[in-house]
């Protein structure tokens, strides 16, 4: 695992931000300063849960983040 598995609820928020700009981004240059900014700013990196979801044509989704902090592999830590 390369990233983080806890983040501050102001960062988790980022992310979730970045993932819903992801999905409505068209592929190219633009999607890969996103995945940029979820690695370098956030310290997510989306291929950490390959194991769980797998690589998927459609792309990681907010729906999967939360669902990674609801089933406790991500943790929200209050500030």
């Amino acid at each position: 695992m390369k990233g983080s598995k806890s983040f501050r609820r102001e960062r988790a928020a980022r992310i979730r931000g970045l993932l819903r700009q992801l999905r409505c981004t068209e592929s190219g240059y633009s999607q890969r300063r996103i995945r940029d900014e979820l690695r370098d700013d956030c310290d997510f990196y989306i291929t950490d849960w390959h194991h769980i979801f797998g690589p998927s044509p459609d792309g990681f989704t907010v729906a999967e983040f939360d669902w990674l902090v609801d089933h406790g592999h991500i943790r929200i830590i209050d500030d």
